[in-house]
This record gives C-alpha cells, sequence and structure tokens, in this order.
C-alpha cells in the first residue's frame, strides 16, 4: 500500500464474522444494492415515458432570417425580415399516438423485467455467497482439528524420542513436518473465509454489514513454534510497576528471567476513570511487552458483571478499550464469589455475560474458573458444552491445591472430557492461602521443576501451560 509502518507496529488479525444472518435478513436490504438501484431509476424513467399527453405528438420549430438585397442602379441597399412558425403531426395522430403507447408500454415492461431478472440474480448470488461462507467457515474450523491432531502428534513423538532414541528421529520430523503443512492449510483457510466475507459484504453497505454479519466472530488461533505451545503465564493484578517506565524495564527483566511468557495485565477501576491519560503509556507497555518475548492480555474481573442490572458495564469498558493491541481478553469471572451453593440461573447469567463480552471484545476471549465446572458432571446449564458456541475456547482451571500429582491427574481428565476446548493450569503461590492449596514457599527452581514434570506429562492432553497466581508473590 506504500505506507511506512512504525518499528513497533504489530500485525492484527482481523475477527471473521462465524454466524452471518439467513438469506431472509439479507434480502431486507437488497432493494439498496446499486445495481438494483440503476434499475429502478431506468424504470421510473420508463414510467414518465410511458403516458405523454396527446400534444407531445405536436413536432413545432420557429425560424427567424433576415434578406439583404443590393440594386444596381442605386448606392442603396434594402432587406427584410422573414419569422415563420412550422406546426407539423402524423397525418393518423391517433393511430400514431396509439402506436407511441405501446412503445412506451413495451418500454416499460422491458425495464421491468430488466429490474426483475437483477433482483432474481443478485438473490442467486447472495444464497451463493451465503453457502460459500458457510463452506468456508466450516473448513476452517476442519483445518483447525486437523492442526490440533497434527499438533498432538508432534508432542507425542517429541515425548517418545527419550524412549526411542535415533530411531524415533525420522518419525518425529515426519510428525513436524505434517505439522507445518496443516499450519499453512490453515494459513489458506483463514484466507478462504476472509474472502467470503468480502463477497458477503458486497451486498449491503457499511452500515447494514455489520448487523447481517452476526455478532459471532472467528479468531485467528495463531500457529505456534514448537516448544511455545506450552507458555508459563502470570496474574499482575497490580500493574502500576509495568506503567511506570522508570521501573518497567526491570519488572519485564524479572518477568522473563522468571520463564513467563504470558502476562495477564490487570487494570483498576482508578486506572480506568484516567485511561486518556494512561493511554500512552499502555501502549508503550504493550509494545515493549510483545518485544520482550511476552504475550500481554487484558485482565479483568468483576463478580457484579454477572448480574444482568450490571452486565452491560462490561461491554461498556470493552468499548473504551478496544483501541488497545492486546492480544486477547482474559476474564476471571467467578460465580462462586456471589455466594454458594451457585444455583442454575446463576451458571447462565455468567454464560450471558461472557456471550456479551464475545460481542464486544476485538480480541480473543478466555476464561479461569474453578475445575468444578469442568468436571464428570458440569451442572445445568452445562457451561463447558457451551463455551465453544460462545467463541470461548481456552480456560485456565484454577486447581488451587499443593498435590501437584493431583492437580496433574484433575486436568488431565478435564482436557480428555471437553476436547473442543483448550485448557492451562492455574496453581497458587500466595502465602495467605492454606498450605494445603498453595505453593507458597517453594523456591524458583523447585517451581520450574515442577513446570517441566507437568509438561511432561500434560502437554500432549490439549493443556497450553501454568499460570500462577500472582506475580507480587512468585519467587525472584
Amino acid at each position: 500500500a506504500g505506507r511506512a509502518l512504525a518499528p513497533a507496529s504489530t500485525a492484527q488479525a482481523e475477527p471473521l464474522a462465524s454466524r452471518p444472518q439467513p438469506l431472509a435478513a439479507w434480502l431486507e436490504g437488497l432493494e439498496r444494492h446499486p445495481q438494483l438501484a440503476e434499475r429502478h431509476s431506468r424504470l421510473a424513467e420508463a414510467g414518465r415515458q410511458r403516458e405523454l399527453p396527446w400534444y407531445a405528438l405536436l413536432e413545432s420549430s420557429v425560424s427567424l432570417s433576415r434578406d439583404f438585397e443590393r440594386r444596381s442602379g442605386t448606392r442603396q441597399s434594402g432587406g427584410d425580415w422573414v419569422a415563420s412558425l412550422d406546426v407539423s403531426a402524423p397525418l393518423d395522430l391517433l393511430g400514431y399516438g396509439n402506436a407511441r403507447q405501446r412503445e412506451g408500454e413495451a418500454r416499460y415492461r422491458a425495464a421491468e423485467a430488466a429490474l426483475e431478472a437483477e433482483r432474481h440474480d443478485l438473490r442467486r448470488s447472495l444464497a451463493q455467497a451465503l453457502r460459500s461462507h458457510r463452506l468456508a467457515l466450516e473448513a476452517l474450523q476442519w483445518q483447525g482439528e486437523q492442526r490440533e491432531v497434527a499438533r498432538r502428534r508432534t508432542v507425542e513423538r517429541r515425548l517418545r524420542d527419550a524412549l526411542e532414541g535415533e530411531a524415533g528421529m525420522a518419525r518425529r520430523q515426519e510428525a513436524e513436518l505434517e505439522l507445518h503443512e496443516v499450519s499453512l492449510q490453515q494459513v489458506a483457510a483463514w484466507h478462504g473465509l476472509w474472502l467470503a466475507e468480502a463477497e458477503l459484504r458486497l451486498f449491503a453497505d457499511d452500515a447494514a454489514a455489520a448487523p447481517l454479519l452476526g455478532t459471532a466472530r472467528e479468531h485467528w488461533a495463531q500457529a505456534v513454534e514448537e516448544g511455545a505451545d506450552w507458555r508459563q503465564g502470570v496474574y499482575v493484578w497490580d500493574s502500576r510497576a509495568l506503567l511506570d517506565r522508570q521501573r518497567r524495564p526491570a519488572e519485564l527483566r524479572a518477568l522473563r528471567e522468571a520463564g513467563m511468557q504470558r502476562l495477564y495485565l490487570g487494570l483498576s477501576a482508578a486506572q480506568v476513570a484516567r485511561l486518556d491519560a494512561l493511554e500512552g503509556e499502555l501502549r508503550a507497555l504493550l509494545a515493549e511487552a510483545r518485544a520482550a518475548g511476552l504475550e500481554p492480555l487484558l485482565l479483568l474481573g468483576e463478580p457484579d458483571w454477572l448480574r444482568s442490572g450490571q452486565r452491560s458495564e462490561l461491554g461498556l469498558l470493552l468499548a473504551r478499550l478496544a483501541g488497545l493491541p492486546f492480544a486477547g481478553l482474559h476474564l476471571d469471572l467467578e460465580v462462586e464469589q456471589l455466594g454458594w451453593p451457585v444455583p442454575g440461573q446463576r451458571l447462565q447469567d455468567w454464560l450471558d455475560t461472557l456471550a456479551l463480552a464475545v460481542r464486544s471484545s476485538p480480541w480473543p476471549v478466555e476464561l479461569s474458573s474453578h475445575h468444578r465446572w469442568f468436571a464428570a458432571d458440569p451442572g445445568t446449564p452445562c457451561v463447558p458444552c457451551a463455551l465453544p458456541g460462545l467463541g470461548v475456547r481456552q480456560v485456565s482451571l484454577m486447581i488451587y491445591t499443593a498435590d501437584t500429582g493431583r492437580s496433574a491427574a484433575l486436568a488431565e481428565d478435564i482436557a480428555r472430557r471437553w476436547p473442543a476446548l483448550r485448557f492451562r493450569l492455574a496453581q497458587s503461590v500466595e502465602p495467605q492461602l492454606p498450605a494445603s492449596e498453595s505453593l507458597a514457599g517453594r523456591s524458583r527452581g523447585e517451581l520450574q521443576e515442577q513446570v517441566r514434570r507437568w509438561q511432561t506429562r500434560l502437554q500432549g492432553t490439549a493443556l497450553g501451560g501454568v499460570d500462577w497466581q500472582a506475580w507480587p508473590h512468585y519467587p525472584r
């Protein structure tokens, strides 16, 4: 495009529509299509020409001329003016008028037929575009599933290398090659969906296209490199040090030295209230975090958003933050905080709040949750059953226990039970929790050794890493 990009610019994948409105909804606005508008104007012109008054058949003209004359024998010249009015009419005025009327009627009928044919062609093209979009979406989802299968196969081959030695190297390389090929096919499928949406947008103007494309969005699942599909994350609820340009370099360095790759960045109510003043520092933080190899996600958690009367506040907040280049939105919405036991209606409120977040968020939405809602009996309504349909595909399971074998077993069982979701394991190092629920007091070396054991056991079962609660208590 010939436009210069700033060095800190980051490519952002635009979410694509995954649930456009049915054909009937698109037909309501089809009459405003430019091709139909042109046909309507031609029909209106033919209608004006269809019924002409009788005097329209008369043709008249006015001419004005002057003659100059000079005769011999005199030095004077003479001349005169001649004005004439000519009126002509066909000999058979009535018959000619009828013929003109029939011609006008024929032109009108032809314009009417052309309008109907244009409308029919557009409807057929629109139906085909909707079918193409559905097929492109199915192709993308299928390629995503194929890539997950290839990723698991690669992880499995990598884990077997320790047992098979050089004999398994060829099979591991074959699995890695297959993963790269499937990843490229996933890119092509994403491009196909983008083209299908672009074709749909041709049938509606910009103002009408957004509601017709629906609120559900398909977010780009970034292909990750080998070894990067298991990542450590950490919750940073208090982001003041990171937003301070003097303390930021040391904080980012400490995060990287601790082995963190995902940064869940919280914003307090006071920070949101002065967002205009903080926007520059936020953008600088996000750019520097990416440069340091960290994936910055917006961390929000307010249980009152589960209430129907206060749910809209989340949408308004996301609208204010939408221009910031976060990699994702991580919601820590714990339904238990509003009281125990949790009724079924509160679980439905939870799902409704997540649906609003997906509609309002320009970034992929993921979730932190207690593991009980993903166990053998998830309750009614079934939260893990509904999440993929809402567009939430990653969940950090809060399994706070010092028994690391039990946390691994629970996470492993949940990951196998809900294959449509991808999980992470959330663990606590908070000293205020009981010793049975927290890993507080262990050194950083001990925690990292435990992470390696979790990775060896869980990476092949769709778990993508560990999240630590929270950064102030993590051993430096």
